[in-house]
């Protein structure tokens, strides 16, 4: 296969604060900003703009905010067939630059493939399967997560918002998402939890009532199956790295 998609991510940086990404050989990151932000590498600096999108191959990529605002990065590790000579360092895609690093006709495949999994990782909307655009109340389920998952929301609402049977909208929206509603509003209500947990002094009882969890537990239990560790420990762990990178914050 040309193109193999690994994994996807979203990143938040607050202000001046910066996070590191190893990628293996053969492989790369497909990087759209949401907001402006550096990409690092040991002697050279690249800056997204609100927007850009970007593949990236560095072995050892930083990625840095150094403005005032918080920045949000979305994007996916892939691999292709292509040697990792095909593409030196940084090609920013709505740009022609580094074209001097790249071998035409592999980075073209790789820009198509990116074209349809960003279409079904990030803008669902767009998703079309067996050249059929996808159920439109799949859609309206999938904006109403995104607008409200701050709140406390069951997949029964979810089906009365489109009057269908829960189970029938579970299947379908897994069907077509690779994982079920419930999966993507808790995903996006444990994100926003690590921020809130690292960034700010909120308490946990008000993390809970934040993000629309029932209890403590109910959001400890949920925290711990997503991320592997308890929130306490993901808080603790994230400071001491965030002391240790301010430190030996690349100039």
């Amino acid at each position: 296969m040309d193109f193999i998609l690994l994994n996807t991510f979203q990143v938040t940086l607050m202000p001046h604060t910066f996070i590191k990404k190893n990628i293996q050989k053969n492989c790369f990151i497909y990087i759209k900003a949401k907001d402006e932000i550096k990409i690092l590498n040991r002697k050279s600096k690249y800056v997204l703009r609100t927007g850009d999108e970007a593949i990236v191959n560095l072995e050892n990529l930083v990625l840095c905010n150094e403005f005032e605002h918080i920045s949000t990065v979305s994007g996916f590790l892939f691999r292709t067939r292509f040697s990792s000579n095909y593409l030196k360092k940084v090609y920013i895609m709505n740009e022609s630059l580094f074209k001097e690093d790249i071998v035409i006709e592999p980075i073209n495949t790789i820009k198509n493939s990116i074209i349809d999994t960003c279409q079904t990782c990030f803008s669902m909307e767009k998703c079309v399967i067996n050249d059929k655009k996808i159920d439109t109340r799949l859609i309206k389920v999938n904006r109403y997560i995104r607008a409200n998952y701050r709140e406390m929301i069951t997949l029964n609402m979810l089906s009365d918002l489109v009057e269908t049977n829960p189970v029938y909208l579970c299947n379908s929206y897994s069907r077509v998402f690779g994982f079920p509603p419930i999966y993507h509003l808790n995903n996006l209500k444990i994100n926003e939890a690590k921020v809130l947990l690292v960034h700010t002094s909120l308490t946990i009882k008000e993390i809970v009532a934040t993000l629309g969890f029932s209890n403590s537990s109910q959001f400890s239990s949920l925290f711990k199956r997503y991320v592997r560790q308890s929130p306490i420990e993901f808080k603790d762990k994230m400071l001491n790295e965030l002391i240790m990178n301010t430190v030996s914050m690349p100039k």
